[in-house]
């Protein structure tokens, strides 16, 4: 079948292969190995302010 004469929505889409596919890896871990540690200001989610290493 021809998806895009089908319409469908997602017949154009591009295809994911974002970091949602790392699988049952440990994530700390995986983006250790691409991003070095800095230290730095991060803030969670619930606007809490903590410094340090980006990887503590």
């Amino acid at each position: 079948m021809n998806w895009q004469k089908a319409e469908l929505a997602t017949a154009a889409k591009k295809d994911s292969t974002g970091i949602c596919f790392i699988g049952e890896r440990n994530f700390k871990t995986f983006l250790s190995q691409y991003l070095p540690a800095q230290p730095g200001v991060m803030q969670t989610m619930d606007g809490e302010v903590k410094k340090g290493s980006t990887m503590d």
